[in-house]
C-alpha cells in the first residue's frame, strides 16, 4: 500500500469520528420526536367522551342518526337517536325515534314514542300532526294466524260468527279480542288475545273431544263416567248458586223461625182465651170481660205476624228453588215484600231475570 492510500484511509476514519456524535444526536432527536407525537396522538384518541360537552355529543349523534336514516339504515339510525337522547334528554328526539320504529315495522313502539312526545310537549305546535300520526298507526291492522287440532273448527271473533274455519289468516285492528272455536263432536274452546298494532300473533288451540273421558290411574270407565258426572253436577250447582239464593233461603229460614215462635205464642193466647171465655160465661162480669178482651188484643197481632212470616218463608223458599233452575246467577234479582192487612198477612215476590 502506498503512503497516499494510507493517508486517504486515515482521513476517512477521522471524518467519521468527527461527524458521528452529531449524526447520532440528530437520529436520536428524530426518534424521540416521533415517539412523543405517537404518545400524544394515542392520548388524544384515548380521551374519554365523558370529558366532552354532552350537548356536542348529542348534536353529533343526532346528525349521524339523520344521515343513517336518509341512507335507509333505520336500525343504526335508531341507535344513534337513542344515544343522542341519552346525552341530552330532549323530547324532540322522540319523533325521530318513532319514525325509525315505524320504518322498522314496529308500530306499537312508534305509537308509544309519539305519545311520549305529546305528553311531554302538550303545547307544541305540531301536536295535531302527532295525533294524526298516532291515529294512523292505531288504524293499522295486525296479522293473526289461527290454527287448531283438529282442523276445520268454525271461528267466532268478538262474539260475531264468521265464515272462516281453521287454519285461517286474519287481519285485525290492534287491541284485545276474543276467539271461540267450535267443531262438531268437540267442546267449544274460547281464548282472549291481544293484537299489537300492525304486529303478528299466532294462536294454536287443541280441541277436546266431547265424548272423551280422562281416566287417571284407573281403567274403570264406569267409575270415571260417574266421577265426571258428579263433578259436572257440582260445577253446575256452583255456577247456579249465587248471592240471590243465599238471600232467598236465609230469608225463608228466618221467617220460618219467626212463624214458629209467634205461632206458639198465639196458640198459647188462644188457649188462654178459651179458658177466660168459659169463666166469663160462668160469671159474666165486667172484670172477666176486660180480661177476655186483653187476651184477644194480645193474641191477634201474634197471629197476624205468624201468618205473614209463614207466607214470607214459603215465597222465599219457592223463589230460591226457582232461581236454581232459571237463568244465570248474574242476571237474577229477587225482592220479597211482606203484606199485612187487618184481616191477615202474606208476602209478594218480585223476580227480575
Amino acid at each position: 500500500m502506498s503512503w497516499k492510500s494510507l493517508a486517504l484511509l486515515l482521513g476517512l476514519v477521522g471524518a467519521f469520528f468527527l461527524l458521528s456524535p452529531e449524526s447520532h444526536a440528530q437520529a436520536k432527536g428524530k426518534k424521540k420526536g416521533a415517539k412523543k407525537a405517537a404518545v400524544e396522538k394515542k392520548d388524544e384518541a384515548a380521551a374519554p367522551e365523558a370529558s366532552k360537552d354532552p350537548k356536542d355529543l348529542a348534536k353529533a349523534a343526532y346528525k349521524k342518526g339523520k344521515e343513517l336514516y336518509d341512507k335507509g339504515d333505520y336500525q343504526a339510525s335508531l341507535d344513534s337517536f337513542m344515544a343522542a337522547y341519552n346525552y341530552v334528554p330532549n323530547p324532540f328526539v322522540y319523533i325521530s325515534i318513532a319514525q325509525c320504529y315505524d320504518k322498522l315495522g314496529k308500530c306499537q313502539e312508534a305509537r308509544d314514542y309519539y305519545l311520549k312526545y305529546a305528553k311531554e310537549k302538550p303545547d307544541a305546535g305540531n301536536i295535531p300532526d302527532i295525533k294524526e300520526k298516532v291515529a294512523e298507526l292505531e288504524a293499522r291492522k295486525g296479522k293473526v294466524k289461527i290454527t287448531s287440532d283438529p282442523e276445520g273448527a268454525s271461528i267466532t271473533l268478538d262474539g260475531e260468527t264468521t265464515e272462516l274455519s281453521t287454519p285461517a289468516d286474519i287481519e285485525l285492528g290492534g287491541g284485545d279480542h276474543a276467539l271461540a272455536l267450535n267443531k262438531d263432536g268437540y267442546i267449544m274452546e274460547t281464548q282472549a288475545f291481544t293484537v299489537p298494532i300492525c304486529g303478528e300473533v299466532e294462536i294454536d288451540v287443541a280441541l277436546k273431544s266431547a265424548g272423551a273421558v280422562e281416566v287417571e290411574g284407573t281403567e274403570d270407565i264406569d267409575k270415571a263416567i260417574e266421577d265426571v258426572t258428579k263433578q259436572g253436577k257440582k260445577e253446575k250447582f256452583k255456577v247456579r248458586f249465587g248471592p240471590a239464593h243465599y238471600v232467598a233461603f236465609s230469608l225463608a229460614g228466618a221467617a220460618a223461625i219467626t212463624a214458629a215462635v209467634t205461632g206458639g205464642l198465639a196458640l198459647q193466647k188462644s188457649n188462654e182465651f178459651k179458658d177466660k171465655k168459659d169463666a166469663w160465661e160462668d160469671n159474666p162480669t165486667q172484670a172477666n170481660y176486660n180480661k177476655l178482651d186483653d187476651i184477644r188484643s194480645q193474641g191477634r197481632p201474634l197471629a197476624i205476624v205468624c201468618d205473614v212470616t209463614i207466607g214470607v218463608a214459603a215465597v222465599a223458599a219457592v223463589t230460591g228453588i226457582a232461581l236454581l233452575f232459571i237463568g244465570p246467577k248474574e242476571s237474577k234479582q229477587a225482592t220479597v215484600s211482606p203484606i199485612i192487612t187487618p184481616a191477615g198477612g202474606g208476602a209478594a215476590v218480585n223476580v227480575n231475570f
